[in-house]
Formats: structure tokens, sequence, C-alpha cells
């Protein structure tokens, strides 16, 4: 996608209508305008000077590093030590960026180098060190990372990791955040436990980042800005709490489907999918798209499909670009709203929101300013994990590519 739209100069077939100008994202001056964005490591060293993130304005955007962890785990990336040399230097260009880690869910991977806990353990315990030899402090921000398929796991692996962020052991050069993967992404029972943990210790300080990696639900969404209320409330208004998605791409790219309007009510929080049209018979067309955005009120069903009698497909790359950024900006919009209606005095957000979704989020809060938490999240572990599936749900978002983290 950065490719195609590069710096927002290149002629695209679609001028007149669209731009690469209204496409680029991170301007400021698009369409929409993203102000948080995610870029594996790897990508972007191979990345052009020109591309979206390259080029992006800084002034108003801020920039995440994904390590690569998962793609070098499974052999998918050769980690070679000039590779990892330039992947951390890229992370090191970005606002924050979390250090190569070893997924735990790699460990059934058949690919996979890493066969046990110890294995990933020990991969990310190595790399931790590597970041904290060859950082330049204040540059960025880097986050630790939180791995674990169980409680136990989570657990253990918080304790192996923590040294790295305490700055009593390595000072100014100690990890700054926390991302999180695994099981403690959407069991809110172990997440919280966590965060409390490392709270109590002094390692999540005002000013610190977190960021759950790889979820993209509105429920989520509601669930994690209660985490960021609840941590402010204790910690100090710096602190913030983001995710990432990948599915409005994959959706575009690999299944081409676009997002429709939609439902966000007390019965449900909902996007609706759209299969896009696709094959000769729309090569021209000139009838509208079947969903509606500030791209998709632009163009026609004859600007996706424009190679006629070709046996792959009719559309070409910019046609995945086009529903690319139609779906980031359905589904920015719709997280912004339902985190809007969460903000409402509680009498309001019962009006906009699913009742149980309401409860979960005062719940999460309560227990972060509570003194009995612990207690709390026994008493309420149920409610707390009701998201668990939501990274392999089909029904809500069809969420196609971020289960592996």
């Amino acid at each position: 996608m950065a490719r195609v739209i590069s710096d927002g100069t290149a002629p695209l077939r679609t001028d007149g209508k669209l731009s690469s100008a209204d496409l680029h994202l991170l301007s400021g001056s698009g369409l929409a305008h993203v102000t948080h964005f995610l870029q594996a490591a790897p990508d972007g060293i191979e990345g052009s000077e020109r591309s979206m993130v390259a080029t992006r304005n800084p002034a108003i955007t801020h920039g995440m590093a994904d390590s690569g962890g998962y793609q070098a785990s499974t052999g998918v990336l050769k980690l070679t030590e000039r590779r990892q040399h330039d992947m951390f230097r890229f992370s090191e260009a970005m606002n924050s960026a979390a250090i190569l880690d070893g997924p735990t869910s790699s460990i059934t991977n058949p690919k996979s180098k890493l066969r046990s806990l110890a294995d990933c353990m020990r991969f990310t315990e190595s790399n931790a060190l590597y970041a904290i030899q060859h950082r330049v402090p204040g540059k960025t921000k880097l986050l630790n990372v939180s791995q674990g398929r169980s409680r136990k796991e989570s657990e253990e692996w918080l304790e192996a990791v923590s040294k790295f962020s305490d700055p009593k052991i390595y000072g100014e050069r100690a990890l700054d955040g926390w991302a999180i993967a695994g099981a403690a992404r959407l069991h809110f029972s172990i997440q919280l436990r966590n965060l409390i943990v490392l709270r109590e210790n002094g390692l999540l300080r005002n000013g610190a980042p977190i960021h759950v990696l790889g979820t993209g639900h509105p429920e989520v969404a509601c669930a994690l800005s209660a985490v960021q209320s609840g941590l402010q409330k204790t910690i100090g208004e710096d602190i913030q709490v983001s995710f990432d998605s990948a599915t409005p791409f994959i959706m575009a790219g690999k299944y081409k489907k676009a997002l429709g309007v939609p439902t966000l009510n007390r019965k449900g929080l909902q996007m609706t999918i759209a299969q896009m049209p696709h094959g000769d018979i729309y090569v021209g067309s000139d009838h509208p798209w079947p969903v509606s955005s500030p791209f998709a009120n632009r163009l026609d069903l004859g600007d996706l499909n424009v190679r006629k009698g070709d046996p792959k497909s009719a559309w070409d790359t910019l046609s995945h670009v086009l529903i690319a950024v139609h779906n980031v900006w359905v589904m920015c919009r719709a997280i912004a709203l339902v985190n809007h209606r969460l903000s409402l005095p509680s009498p309001n957000r019962n009006l906009w929101l699913p009742p149980r979704i309401v409860e979960l989020a005062e719940i999460i809060q309560e227990i972060l300013v509570r003194e009995n938490s612990h207690t709390m999240i026994d008493q309420h572990q149920v409610l707390l994990d009701m998201l668990q599936h939501k990274s392999r749900n089909t029904k809500l978002l069809e969420d196609y590519g971020d289960a592996d983290r």
C-alpha cells in the first residue's frame, strides 16, 4: 500500500477522482488523517524513501515499529546480524518500538525454531539486552514485550523480562513501556493482574506507552480505554494505551471485502462486511460502490475492475489499496464513535452501548483504582474474559490476521 501511494505525488489511474495525495493517510492533507500507525520493522527497512511512512508528517503522526519477532521465529525472516542492526535503527526512528521477541504462539508452528516457552524467553531476553546495549537513550520509547499462552506462562514470562524495564538495574537504558501479546491481550483477568504487578513494582511509569498487539474490535477498544483511564488515575495523565489491527488491509488485499455501515448500539457493536463486486462484467462500470466513505463516494466499480480478460483477477494493486483506505476510515470512525459514547455520563452511555460492555469498562476502571484489586479480578473473571474469543471471531470484523501475536 505504502509503495503504491508513495509520497503523494505519484500519478494514479484514478487521478481526477482520487489522487495519491488524497490517499496519503499520514500527511495531514489527505481525505483522511491517521494520527497513529504501526509498521513492522522488517517491512520498514525494505521501504522506499518516498513511501507513505517515510514521507509522513512527523509533527502530527505517531509511528510505532513492531519487531518482526513472529516472522523471525518462524523462519520467514532470516535474521542476520546486519538485518537486526538495520531493523533496530529503523525502530529508533519511530516514536516507539517493541523489542524483538519470540511469540509463544510460534511454539505450535511446525516451521518455528522456538519449540518451548524457554526457547521463546531466551530469544526475547537476548534481544532485550541487545536493545538496551545498542539504544540511544531518549531517542525513542522502547517497549518490553509480555507473552504467554496462559496465566501461568504470562506470569512466568513477566518475572523473567521485567528486569529489563527497571531503571535501578539499567538506568536510562531501561526499556520504557510494554507491548502486550499472547493470552493477556484479550484475557483482561490476566492483563489487569500483570499491569497491577508492574505498577506495584514501579515498572509502569507516567508517560510509558502500553500497546496491545493485533486487535481492533470496538468492544476491545472500549475495554482498553477503560484500562487507560484507570492507569491515568493511578499513575499519571501521560499514560497511553494503544492497539493495532491488520484487518482492514487483509480484508482488502486477500479477500476483496470492504467494511459497511457499522451497527453500534445497545444490541451490539458490529461491522457489516461487503464482498466487493469483481470480474469482467464490472470493467468500465459506472455503478457506485455498495459501501460509503469519503473514498468510496468518489469511485465506481469500474475503478476497481480494470483488467478485462485477466485469468487471475480484474483488480490491480491499486484496487486493493482503494478498498484498504476505505476500510481504515470506516474502522477508525467506528472505534472513535464507541469511545466517545463510552465517555458519556453513565445513564447516557447505557443508551448507546451494550450493557455488558459498559459493565466491563466500569469494572476494569474500578479494579485499577481499588486496593482489593486481585479479589475483584477473581470475582469478575468471567466478565473480564468475555472478549477472549475476538481474535478468531468472524462475526464482528472477520479478524483474519491478528491472532498470531
